[in-house]
């Protein structure tokens, strides 16, 4: 009988003293964002944390309010975290959770977007039963507010370094300029032309370089039987598929080309269709968002035309074009 009443005990005791440990409830954030430019908004903030913990922690109505500040400024990122624990009562501010200062150099804001989701998501993964108590009725009010020492949360914050975090590169927009240069070319005309070039440069998303030119050259050629004046308007496109350093570029022209001479012979004079594919090389140093450039290419003409005069039944000519060809350009683009 006695032992029956000392098992009953026991049991009594066990179960008033033993509690079962409470499941953690995740604590819920409201996020007061400032960004500028084209930083990461509070939308993109709060879609890519809920993605990375799984779950909504985002809401109008929290037990935490994040307030976050990102700007860009003289080639360096910059965002201040600060999270504290919701307060309902005018004019005051919750308990300070805890606060962090990002910096990193790029070449825009966006190259501190993967840290800020890092950091965010850590700072706000607390069980609300971790979170600090409210602060006293007598607290000060905000603008006296001391910051005091918080209890760490258990959960050590450590940012890899910037050799190691995997922070993907800005996407690039399109870039656009134009460009004017100065021309001399040996082959393709005569020994000795001139010319100039003008033209339209658009940099895709993704995709290599793209020019759209007007190029137009002017020489002159004469011998014992006469003189020839010829000049040249041809419209080119090219493609710049590498850069290393110096830049290769491809392309084709197409265009016409008028002659005028005393004496020409009338089939094989005037105007005719002039074509050529060009491959070459440039050294473009930049100047802030403008460039220098000078280039050398190698021509092959379509067409070997020929150049005669006519002197009584005697043809004489005055000049063939060349199987080959170069050109040498020194000019400006713009950047727009």
């Amino acid at each position: 009988m006695d032992s029956r009443r000392d098992t009953r005990r026991i049991v009594w005791l066990v179960a008033l003293f033993w509690t079962a440990p409470a499941q953690a409830t995740p604590a819920t954030t409201r996020a007061v964002w400032q960004s500028a430019g084209a930083c990461m908004d509070a939308d993109e903030l709060q879609e890519g944390v809920e993605r990375r913990l799984g779950r909504r922690v985002f809401s109008a109505v929290a037990d935490l309010v994040l307030r976050g500040n990102v700007s860009f400024q003289d080639g360096k990122a910059h965002a201040e975290l600060e999270l504290r624990t919701a307060d309902t009562r005018l004019g005051r501010r919750g308990t300070l959770v805890g606060s962090r200062d990002l910096d990193m150099d790029g070449e825009d804001c966006r190259v501190l977007d993967e840290s800020l989701l890092l950091v965010t998501s850590i700072m706000i993964d607390v069980p609300r039963e971790e979170l600090p108590p409210p602060p006293p009725p007598e607290a000060p009010p905000v603008s006296a507010e001391k910051p005091r020492a918080v209890t760490p949360l258990g959960t050590p914050l450590r940012l890899p370094p910037r050799s190691e975090a995997k922070v993907p590169a800005p996407a690039r927009s399109w870039a656009y300029g134009v460009f004017l240069d100065g021309a001399s070319s040996v082959g393709a005309l005569p020994l000795g032309s001139v010319g100039a070039d003008l033209g339209l440069r658009l940099e895709p998303r993704g995709f290599w370089p793209i020019e759209f030119s007007g190029v137009y050259d002017h020489a002159f050629a004469s011998a014992d039987a006469g003189e020839l004046h010829i000049d040249s308007l041809m419209w080119g496109l090219g493609l710049c598929p590498f850069d290393f350093g110096l830049e290769l570029c491809v392309g084709q022209r197409v265009g016409a080309v008028w002659a005028r001479g005393a004496g020409l012979e009338n089939n094989r004079s005037r105007r005719r269709i002039r074509g050529e594919i060009t491959v070459g090389l440039r050294w473009s140093p930049s100047l802030g968002s403008h460039h220098l450039v000078l280039g050398l290419e190698g021509l092959v003409p379509l067409v070997q035309d020929r150049y005669l005069y006519q002197r009584g039944d005697e043809q004489v000519e005055l000049f063939q074009v060349a199987p080959v060809g170069a050109r040498l350009s020194l000019g400006f683009r713009l950047g727009l």
